[in-house]
């Protein structure tokens, strides 16, 4: 039997267990419940296993997913459980922009319009059929059945640099980083609108949108803490519209895209967020360019953390693709008009 553990450290005190679980393992709050209420979560109390690395099932105990973690807590699957499922992946070779890679991660370039990981009603290939083809299987499989060596994602529409965990304990230690949010993960975002003031913060909290559940909106109270820091780097005639560079201190679901929109600038061709514009109430072809972008105009530029075996700092960096690279073009000839 093949053990993956993971061990309550001080900043995940407190969290329930279906909670502390899908951070740390990198899927589903839902799926995770099942696992727990299906009995193939193992428990090792603080006070018996506190300072084990390798758990005894003999210790184990049923479990609630709303219990709170305590400091120490070491609980376990088997990672081979996890991956019996009725649903399969099926390799899919195809091109990858690769920026780094060795024995435990993967750190590539996403393009917009592929998505990460099979969803529902989703048919379409998968960044992670791509990946299974590229490492013929090599990827952690500690996590969700149907997203192996998948740590973190990017929405489909969303181009960027993102890391992804060729073992086991390389994804253990990265979700723990991506739970913690002790990662720097920086976006360039081109919105609609002039931010006020230039640069800041926003802190809100972030929930399901209670009629459309696609998308997530700001609440008054009730769902979870989201923290953005951002700068302008440019703004473009009239101001019709800004370049904004966002850091994230925390990692919530359309983040950037709900703090943006929120602030009356949703980002330029987000099809959830912004007002659809019609392309023909202008005959200027430099705006119709802008209008009919078709994808929304955000991109991650870079990603830093703690390589999960060698424990050095590391930082990836991803220029902007050439659709945003037009895009920047088509709003700095505005001005020239």
């Amino acid at each position: 039997m093949s053990l993956c553990t993971y061990k309550v450290e001080t900043s995940s005190v407190g969290k329930r267990l279906d909670q502390f679980l899908a951070e740390a393992i990198g899927t589903s709050r839902a799926q995770t419940q099942k696992f727990i209420k299906t009995d193939r979560v193992h428990f090792m109390p603080c006070k018996i296993e506190a300072n084990t690395d390798i758990p005894s099932l003999c210790s184990t105990t049923s479990l609630s997913p709303s219990y709170h973690v305590r400091l120490g807590d070491l609980f376990a699957f088997d990672q081979h459980a996890l991956t019996t499922t009725e649903e399969t992946l099926t390799p899919y070779p195809m091109a990858l922009e690769i920026l780094f890679e060795d024995a435990d991660i993967i750190v590539l370039n996403k393009p917009a319009g592929l998505v990460v990981h099979p969803g529902a009603g989703t048919r379409e290939p998968a960044l992670v059929q791509g990946l299974l083809a590229y490492t013929k299987g090599q990827l952690s499989n500690c996590g969700d059945p149907i997203r192996p060596g998948i740590v973190h994602r990017l929405d489909k529409d969303t181009s960027g640099v993102m890391v992804v965990a060729k073992t086991n304990t390389a994804h253990q230690r990265l979700a723990q980083q991506f739970a913690v949010h002790t990662l720097l993960r920086q976006y360039t975002a081109f919105c609609w609108g002039k931010l006020s003031p230039l640069s800041g913060e926003m802190i809100t909290q972030i929930g399901r949108h209670p009629v459309n559940r696609q998308k997530r909106i700001v609440l008054p109270a009730g769902g979870k803490r989201a923290h953005t820091v951002y700068c302008t780097q440019q703004v473009f005639m009239h101001p019709i519209a800004s370049e904004i560079q966002c850091e994230l201190k925390t990692g919530r679901t359309h983040q950037v895209r709900v703090h943006l929109s929120n602030a009356r600038c949703p980002v330029i061709g987000d099809p959830l967020y912004t007002r659809k514009r019609s392309v023909g109430i202008t005959k200027n072809p430099i705006l119709q360019d802008i209008f009919a972008f078709p994808r929304q105009a955000l991109h991650a530029t870079t990603l830093g953390f703690t390589h999960p075996t060698t424990n050095q700092e590391v930082l990836f960096t991803s220029p902007l693709p050439a659709d945003l690279l037009h895009l920047k073009a088509c709003l700095e000839m505005l001005a020239c008009a």
